[in-house]
């Protein structure tokens, strides 16, 4: 399943529910065939200012996350109790990574190989951590309010 949409902020909510819709699509596939949980990798790609954040935020928040969310552009990582779906969503920004291969050092607390729960880890600059993406999408700037998404990986 592949999408290209074009969005201004206000319809931003209609990109996030198109999003929300692939994400619970691909869990539910892999659940039925592995029946167990599930940690999904997301990628967004996108120049600064591409809008990544703000559409990370939007997702959070319409998956059920009260919690202020912020930009983990310093910390690296940012973890989130989530109400709808996922246990836990997690958002890593990799613009600063050194090293591509730095993400298995911040994601050591989880046990990629058997979860205890659904967690989406959600990766701002996908191109800078070593890790096998579920689904990836690219956010393009077409002009000060207008963005385009396109899903380039599943």
């Amino acid at each position: 399943m592949t999408f290209t949409m074009q969005y201004s902020e206000e319809k931003i909510l209609d990109v996030v529910l198109e999003v929300k819709n692939i994400l619970e699509v691909f869990l539910d596939d892999t659940k039925n065939n592995l029946n167990k949980n599930k940690i999904i990798f997301l990628g967004l790609k996108g120049d600064l200012g591409a809008g990544k954040t703000t559409l990370t935020k939007s997702l959070l928040k319409n998956y059920g996350v009260e919690k202020t969310v912020a930009s983990p552009t310093f910390v690296i990582r940012r973890d989130y109790i989530c109400r709808d779906t996922f246990d836990k969503i997690i958002h890593i920004d990799a613009y600063r990574l050194e090293n591509k291969k730095d993400i298995k050092n911040i994601l050591r607390d989880i046990n990629l190989m058997d979860a205890k729960e659904n967690i989406l880890i959600l990766i701002e600059w996908p191109e800078n951590a070593d890790i096998k993406y579920d689904i990836i999408f690219e956010i393009k700037h077409i002009s000060e309010t207008e963005r385009q998404i396109t899903q380039i990986l599943e």
